[in-house]
């Protein structure tokens, strides 16, 4: 199991956890008509494209990237995953590649795993992870310049170019630098915001690259697909100040286990909650709980949105 650090962001956005070890809302104002450039992907309407920008006529077609929304399969409130990248960061494809949908499929699995059952409902068309592409219209240096506002950015770019539904958290993989953290999530009602993000690329000082490998499928959650739930949680609004083990910025501080823990002891993630006292199960109807969000599939008896939405 990896070990992880996590340095801490107070009320500015809850920062991920970075990796140790090789063992187990400054913002810029440009905005942009589409998702991605037409020069790559089209205009960001219609169909997905090939790379070429050649439609397919089919809006669920397997294996193409799209710069839309693709219909949905569920009705209700969901996570939408987005692959993200700079206009002159060179292109790694992991939209097209099954990466992103190998990957989510784990960490959805590993959750259903703790909660026995329950997963977080994704954006699918016709069944298959639905994974919009963002060319955030900025190098990969002015973006790395905004830290530790990359995720406010990101957040902005998407609701510049109308892709933000109001039903939908954004599960964002921005595949560029940072080195501030290697991803962050909004932490309602401190924080309101629609965006979790991973900074693939990026590199803390006194920590390993952020660059890790993905799971694939059949294989147990690495670093990306703990920091990912974590940062979704946190974008939940997990933990809250409520909770008995808090550490007043999202985090508890009881076990590195929990999949939520920061601390001063490396992070070893293997349980959602493990006493179920502070944001999973814990039985208090005033303080948020994992079990009563409407994001879960299938969903609680009364399910409850995140503030602000």
């Amino acid at each position: 199991m990896r070990s992880l650090l996590a340095p801490l962001a107070l009320a500015v956005l809850v920062a991920c956890p970075s990796p140790e070890g090789d063992d187990p809302a400054a913002t810029t104002t440009t905005t942009t008509t589409g998702l991605a450039s037409t020069t790559e992907t089209g205009t960001g309407t219609g169909a997905p494209t090939t790379t070429t920008g050649e439609s397919t006529g089919d809006p669920c077609a397997p294996g193409q990237r799209s710069v839309i929304d693709r219909p949905d399969d569920l009705d209700g409130p969901q996570v939408h995953v987005v692959f993200a990248r700079a206009i002159d960061q060179d292109d790694r494809g992991l939209d097209l590649d099954g990466s992103l949908a190998a990957s989510v499929g784990v960490w959805n699995t590993w959750l259903a795993e703790q909660t026995g059952g329950q997963a977080l409902r994704l954006d699918t068309c016709d069944g298959a992870l639905d994974v919009t592409y963002l060319e955030v219209p900025h190098t990969d240096a002015h973006i790395a310049a905004q830290d530790p506002y990359i995720r406010n950015l990101l957040e902005h770019e998407l609701a510049a170019a109308g892709a933000i539904a109001d039903n939908k958290l954004y599960a964002v993989y921005y595949d560029g630098a940072s080195t501030y953290s290697c991803g962050g999530g909004a932490w309602p009602p401190l924080i309101v915001g629609r965006v979790a993000a991973m900074y693939l690329r990026g590199e803390v000082p006194g920590s390993p690259p952020c660059l890790q490998p993905f799971a694939t499928g059949g294989d147990p959650p690495g670093y990306l697909e703990f920091a990912m739930l974590h940062e979704i949680l946190h974008t939940l609004g997990l933990a809250a100040t409520c909770a008995p083990h808090t550490d007043g910025a999202g985090h508890t501080n009881d076990t590195p286990k929990d999949l939520l823990y920061s601390g001063p002891e490396p992070w070893y993630p293997d349980s959602l909650d493990p006493d179920h006292d502070d944001y999973y199960a814990h039985g208090d109807p005033d303080c948020p709980d994992l079990a009563r969000s409407a994001l879960l599939e299938p969903p609680p008896e009364s399910p409850e949105l995140p503030v602000g939405w």
